[in-house]
């Protein structure tokens, strides 16, 4: 290999080493914030589809159990709550037990025990009797409580199944895939994932303005 050569690769080793480098710094400006969005995103959604199951088959002893544990989340008795939740989501069964599950792991996220929180959406996902479009939604919400711990490898494997255009949450999941990418420092992969989400007509306007947003951070890095 000539000199020329040499230096080539050296210039092309740095400069990917600083292309990294921005990118940490992107995830460390701009990450906490994308992720407070998109989880505002995906728990509206998320609220919607387990409120509608909710009234369906709501079964009043249980629904006043679930009552109960809300309201002690909501009087700062998150560990109290935790409790009642998990024994709600043993005895319970439909939609109610899927909710309860939920609440759970979103307290046990807000207590930091981050975790645990991915442990129960982890049960969720392999829980068969549960439907296809919660057991996503749980893999999505892993993936969302996992960012900081988990390396990129494990994440990208759980939002591998997510990423087909037909699954409901692939928006989400592509948001994410950004995110997870731009962690790895890999910047073209996640403006690439970006860009396809700006172009997407179907997309949903709020995905489409941040995704926007944050290719527009990448380009003046």
């Amino acid at each position: 290999m000539g000199h020329g050569q040499v230096s080539d690769e050296l210039f092309r080793e740095v400069d990917e080493d600083v292309r990294r480098d921005r990118a940490h710094q992107l995830w460390n400006t701009y990450g906490l914030y994308v992720i407070a969005l998109v989880a505002f995103v995906v728990i509206a959604t998320a609220a919607i589809v387990f409120w509608r199951d909710y009234q369906q088959g709501r079964h009043e002893a249980n629904s006043q159990r679930l009552d109960a544990a809300l309201q002690l989340a909501s009087g700062g008795r998150q560990d109290a709550a935790i409790d009642a939740l998990e024994a709600l989501a043993s005895d319970a069964g439909g939609g109610i037990a899927v909710l309860a599950r939920f609440r759970e792991a979103a307290l046990a996220a807000e207590l930091g025990e981050t975790a645990r929180a991915v442990a129960i959406y982890d049960a969720v996902v392999a829980d068969k009797g549960v439907d296809a479009l919660y057991r996503d939604l749980a893999r999505l919400f892993a993936v969302l409580h996992g960012l900081d711990d988990e390396p990129p490898a494990s994440l990208e494997a759980r939002l591998a199944p997510l990423l087909d255009t037909e699954n409901p949450w692939h928006y989400s999941a592509s948001e994410l895939a950004a995110l997870v990418a731009l962690k790895a420092g890999e910047t073209e992969r996640a403006r690439g994932l970006l860009e396809d989400l700006t172009e997407d007509l179907e997309a949903p306007q709020g995905v489409r303005a941040r995704a926007a947003e944050l290719l527009a951070a990448l380009a003046v890095s």
